[in-house]
């Protein structure tokens, strides 16, 4: 069985679920699998109903008005009740919801078409839609939300028979999600309502109504791309072909964007698998082949149900399939045969949800309706559905559930998701610089004495951000870095930073004051940095790259423009900007004919400014963009950087002064005219703008606050003060905390090494003109266990601020007290010392600090807690400020640290950003834990060092890690790669795609939990005609053989074998298909060529004769059999090309291939650069499909580079 390889989660917990729910949290598409949002995987269970008088069973009424709507409305509040409550034995998480065409058809609109039923959409009305979506959908659909259940939307009706790209019904499903999507409700409950594109599609065609494996990608992907432009941004379960059984299409072309699953039928016959030949490793096999996205993307079987045989009457299904009389389901089975083996597939893959086909399929609903019994469907019989199913979702309860969200989280998003607020982030991301490289921004700010520093993060949309890297691990060993010898480097360190992207490569320049200049760079910003000691520093630097050269602009008052080479050595320096008093934190730019430099007048009030040349030294000229006084008040945003986005749009992350909080970074929109920008609204800064278009829609981030010290390493939240001792914390000698020894004797917090800290935030409000609420406070707790600390030990939790303050467990005369201190770096005006001690409170092992920040005053309060229940004042309360003393916003801090002898430690269980925290109620309390053997890899090997894989197909990839602690992995999805020519095969999630004919050199890159790098090196092949005994398919009529090391064929009489294309391959550009043989074949042999799936087809077909060389005109052959001789072969979807013999007896295959070439040799080989025979020499030999092979045959063949023709 596979399981999920994930060390931060394991084990089980049993789910308390009751009648009366809340919404359920929220989840979404993380790998191939559901996950909430703190990473807990998440499988849903549940059914499929529709609204329908028809369906119901007239149950609520004989027809769909207005004046039935109420009564539907509350006869599924009572499905959702029965199908919910627990406390009968219903275990359901998930409902599928039929938008009903019984309530978006126009009765008044004639039929017309040829199709029938639900597939006939002739009747269909936008206004219906739009009217029954608010009236009586989502009313349905919030029902379902407060019993805790998800909800699944399914459209209008069932596709017909054939559907094809920018045909009638693309356009009515982009009609129909148009709609949804857009509704505020849907997107409002994006996390918890998701959309299944399509029901039942059968054939998926082209734009020119011919079959195409590419079709599903183009029919599905712009209704995708519609739905994520209307701001939705919820999970989007996308069907495959052939009712929903086939998703092999999606192997190379798969859905793009995130959060996207795949929703899949399942009946008893589908997949090799009913009751007579029921087999679990059949079902898995046969699943996995048929839906081979599972291993790579959620999978939820939408329809499914069974029952078994019984007396009576069968019919044919709509397949033409017979189905034997059963008790009431669509297919006819029995649990202990076809349900178990369908079982043990979902518990293999375990990333498979699923709702049975009906309600009824579930429950007893009329005997509900009757007493208010849940019992199971079909008289509780032990062999269908309903029974089954009630015992397997009442285990699946137990586990792969998702946990409750984290409610005191800063948003910036407005309630109709359209607008963001300003600050654009509500914490201390200071001096920010933004750089773009293809589709995602990065952004870095300042971070002073804390490391690891540089904090860089990452967007798709200048809105939502998340954590990148930390590049900048030290910038000194010094001791005032180290908080060694009472020395310290408050507000020195690295100050502001320039960050640009050049050729692919992000690079940073920092300005590190004392402790010099320094560039890093990566090619993969999320990967490792490197990093190069310059010979200077460069203040508030703004760089770009030009001709081999890179340019600084830099300084205060006066600005300098300085030319580095482009190894960053500086050359010259020329002052292009004299006496602008506090003019600082310059970038630098070339747009169209300009260099500009847009820089800010420092200090409080501030402004920005931006002065342009068109020669990079000067002369320049300024505008004033954003005044210090504005409307009579002072201005507090300022410095930061211009970006465009992919759309053309321009903005401007800049900084707002806020305060102790800190400075916020804060987005604006930027408009040029005549060559100069005007930002915000004619230069005055605004709460609330419409998000910058980036061409779609991103979720909501949020940046995480809560740890439970599970994950190694450290969340990229923390930041050392200063530099760590790295050997006094540890996360592997108790997995699941945080161990902090004392690593300092001092009498003094602000010199106490390996204080851990993170970034305050608030809380957004519109409604203030300070853009946050302030009256609501930013709260931190954390747990502490204190059994091993020593005599003198101080542990705690504080706000680190010039003034600071701290509240803290003190070992004093062999007892654990309460301590409350406040006190300052520097001396700050009119601030009071002082000190509380509490020995009153009985402190045995564990306990629980707080502390609370108000981010209007600036004002913060502590408690302390023996039982994380009752909160307790301690001290008084500080008052902060933002001091140039530290020079970063206030900060939670956890510390420990001697005032005697080293030697004591304290385990951190977890530190919350909530007002009610119980570990258990977010993460799996049987957390087995971890070691830095099990996450430290030792070797990386590839199975094989030369590969091939059949152009249209995908061949996962075995990219083994051995770890210290012996075990392996598989980590060939989490690996990186560099491919020498990504156009003929490209590696995703883990799987090697083959896209055109060609060799490559790649070369895999795993980075381990721990950090440690490595490679390995290995080619591969992607052709149309590969050898592998894997490729070859000897039993498309008959039972063949093949010969691999000979590449002989034996199809026996009348038999065919060979390539078989599942996602079609386009040979259409190609002139001819070139066999060549050893030898004159003996069997009447012929080359078939099938634009179809089956050998039961029309075909072309090529007899060999006694050639060796046979030539197939791709472009002008014509079928040979079928209903369609005479008619052109369309070469841009082939299927099948398979060797027919006529007797028993060989074929011996030297080589096949396509070219363009008129003398059929292969492309990219000239016939006068080929020797007559093999050379002696010695070195690899490769075929001209870039294989390497042991011997020459006959043919052609290349060797140190050069072409050897063997005759």
């Amino acid at each position: 069985m596979r399981k999920m390889k994930n060390f931060m989660l394991s084990g089980l917990l049993l789910a308390t679920v009751s009648v009366s729910a809340e919404i359920p949290p929220s989840i979404h598409v993380d790998g191939e699998y559901l996950t909430d949002t703190h990473g807990n995987k998440v499988v849903l269970h549940g059914v499929m109903d529709t609204p329908s008088p028809y369906f119901n069973n007239y149950r609520w009424g004989n027809v769909a008005n207005d004046a039935t709507k109420k009564d539907c409305i509350e006869y599924f509040d009572k499905l959702f009740t029965a199908i919910t409550d627990s406390t009968q034995g219903a275990y359901c998480n998930v409902f599928r919801l039929h938008l009903d065409p019984c309530w978006t058809n126009d009765p008044n609109l004639p039929v017309t078409g040829e199709e029938t039923g639900e597939a006939n959409i002739s009747q269909f009305s936008e206004k219906r839609l739009r009217t029954y979506l608010s009236t009586l959908y989502w009313k349905i659909i919030e029902k379902a939300l407060d019993h805790g259940l998800y909800v699944v939307v399914r459209p209008p009706g069932v596709c017909p028979g054939g559907i094809k790209v920018n045909g009638y019904y693309q356009d009515y499903l982009l009609k129909v999600w148009d709609i949804v999507s857009s509704n505020t409700n849907i997107k409002k409950h994006s996390g918890q309502v998701s959309i299944e594109l399509a029901n039942e599609p059968v054939n998926i065609y082209d734009a020119d109504s011919l079959e195409s494996v590419r079709a599903p990608y183009d029919f599905f992907q712009p209704i995708v791309d519609k739905i994520r432009a209307n701001g939705f941004d919820g999970i989007i379960w996308v069907p495959g072909t052939g009712w929903q059984s086939n998703y092999v299409c999606y192997k190379n072309n798969p859905i793009e964007g995130y959060n996207i699953g795949y929703a899949v039928h399942a009946y008893v016959g589908w997949y090799n698998n009913n009751d007579e030949n029921a087999d679990g490793e059949t079902f898995i096999q046969e699943f996995g082949k048929a839906v081979p996205v599972v291993e790579t993307n959620p999978v939820i079987i939408t329809e499914v149900d069974w029952s078994p045989e019984k007396e009576g009457e069968g019919h044919y299904d709509e397949h033409g399939n017979w189905v034997p009389a059963n008790w009431g389901t669509w297919a006819t089975g029995s649990t202990s045969k076809w349900g178990n083996a369908y079982k043990t597939m979902l518990d293999h893959y375990g990333n498979i949800s699923m709702t049975l086909s009906g309600t009824a399929c579930y429950i007893d609903i009329d005997k509900y309706l009757a007493d208010g019994t849940v019992t199971p469907a079909f008289d509780s019989n032990p062999e269908a559905c309903g029974k089954a199913t009630f015992d397997w979702y009442a285990d699946y309860a137990k586990v792969d559930f998702a946990r409750p969200d984290f409610t005191n989280v800063s948003t910036n998003q407005t309630t109709d998701g359209k607008k963001f607020i300003n600050p654009v982030l509500a914490s201390d991301f200071p001096d920010p610089d933004v750089a773009r490289l293809g589709d995602t921004y990065y952004m870095v700010s300042t971070t002073m004495h804390l490391f690891p520093g540089a904090t860089i993060l990452k967007s798709h949309d200048l809105v939502n951000w998340e954590y990148c890297a930390q590049p900048l691990e030290q910038l000194s060993t010094s001791d005032k870095y180290s908080l060694i010898g009472g020395k310290n480097s408050y507000a020195q360190g690295m100050w502001a930073a320039a960050l640009t992207a050049h050729e692919g490569k992000l690079y940073l320049l920092v300005n590190g004051n004392d402790a010099g200049g320094f560039v890093l760079s990566t090619a993969d910003p999320e990967g490792k940095w490197q990093m190069q000691k310059l010979d200077r520093i460069y203040y508030d630097p703004g760089m770009i790259f030009e001709d081999d050269k890179v340019y600084v602009a830099c300084g205060i008052g006066n600005i300098d423009i300085c030319e580095l080479d482009k190894n960053f050595n500086f050359r010259t320096s020329t002052t292009v900007l004299r006496d602008k008093e506090g003019l600082e934190g310059c970038h630098l730019y070339k747009i169209g004919d300009y260099y500009y430099i847009y820089a800010t007048y420092g200090g409080w009030p501030s402004g920005q400014t931006i002065f342009r040349s068109k020669s990079i030294t000067g002369p320049y000229e300024e505008k004033v963009l954003i005044e210090k006084i504005i409307n009579g008040s002072p201005n507090t945003v300022h410095q930061g950087a211009l970006v465009e986005t992919l759309t053309g749009e321009w903005w401007t992350m800049l900084m707002e002064d806020k305060g102790a909080i800190g400075r916020l970074p804060s987005l604006h929109p930027v408009e040029w005219a005549d060559g100069w920008p005007t930002l915000a609204k004619n230069g005055v800064p605004q709460l609330v703008y419409t998000k910058p278009d980036v061409g779609t829609t991103y979720p909501e981030k949020i940046l995480p606050t809560n740890d439970n010290f599970r994950q190694y390493p450290l969340g990229m939240q923390w930041e050392w003060n200063h530099n760590p001792d790295n050997g006094k914390w540890s996360l592997f000698e108790r997995p699941g905390f945080l161990r902090l020894y004392t690593a300092s004797v001092t009498d003094d917090l602000m010199q106490a090494r390996n204080t851990l800290t993170q970034r305050i935030f608030a809380f957004h409000n519109t409604k203030s003109p300070y853009g946050l609420d302030t009256s609501r406070p930013s709260t931190g707790t954390v747990a502490l266990h204190l059994k091993n600390m020593k005599e003198g030990d101080m542990a705690g939790l504080t706000i680190q601020q010039d003034p600071y303050a701290y509240i803290a467990v003190h070992m004093k005369d062999g007892k654990k007290q309460l301590i409350w201190v406040q006190d300052t770096l520097k001396t700050v005006d009119g601030f009071v010392p002082a000190s509380v001690t509490e020995t009153s409170v009985d402190i045995d092992t564990v306990v629980y600090l707080r502390a609370q920040f108000d981010c209007g005053t600036g004002k913060t309060k502590f408690f302390y807690s023996t039982d994380n229940k009752e909160y307790v004042q301690l001290g008084n309360e500080t008052t902060h400020s933002f001091n140039l003393s530290v020079f970063v916003g206030a900060r939670f801090g956890i510390f420990n640290y001697a005032t005697q002898a080293l030697g004591g430690f304290v385990d951190v269980d977890w530190f919350t950003t909530e007002e009610q925290f119980d570990e258990d109620t977010y993460f799996d309390p049987n957390f087995e834990g971890y070691n830095e053997e099990m996450l430290t890899a030792e070797g990386l090997a590839v199975e094989s060092a030369e590969m091939e894989v059949m152009i249209g197909l995908s061949k996962a990839l075995e990219l083994t890690a051995t770890f210290k602690d012996g075990h392996t992995e598989n980590v060939a999805a989490k690996a990186k790669y560099e491919i020498s020519d990504p156009e003929a095969l490209d590696i995703q999630s883990g799987m090697v795609i083959g896209r055109k004919n060609g060799r490559v050199s790649v070369k895999a890159t795993y980075t381990d939990p721990m950090g440690n790098v490595l490679t390995v090196s290995f080619t591969a092949s992607s052709t149309f005609f590969p050898w592998g005994e894997e490729y070859v398919n000897t039993t498309l009529f008959g039972d063949g053989t093949y010969r691999e090391a000979t590449r002989a064929f034996f199809p026996g009489v009348n038999g065919q074998m060979g390539w078989v294309y599942e996602n079609g391959v386009d040979m259409s550009g190609y002139k001819y298909l070139v066999l060549k043989l050893d030898k004159v074949q003996k069997v009447n042999a012929a080359v078939n060529i099938y634009p179809q799936n089956s050998i039961w087809g029309n075909c072309y077909s090529q007899p060999i004769g006694d050639a060796t060389t046979v030539v197939i005109p791709l472009q002008e052959i014509e079928y040979t059999s079928g209903d369609a001789v005479g008619e052109p072969v369309n070469t841009a979807n082939i299927m099948i090309v398979a060797l027919y013999a006529g007797s028993n007896g060989v074929i011996d295959v030297s080589d096949a291939y396509l070219t363009n070439n008129d003398d059929y040799s292969p492309e990219g080989v000239s016939v006068n650069s080929i020797h007559a025979a093999p050379e002696e020499a010695d070195g690899p030999i490769y075929n001209l499909q870039g294989m390497r092979v042991d011997r020459m045959t006959k043919g052609v063949y290349i060797r140190n580079g050069k072409k050897i023709l063997v005759k």
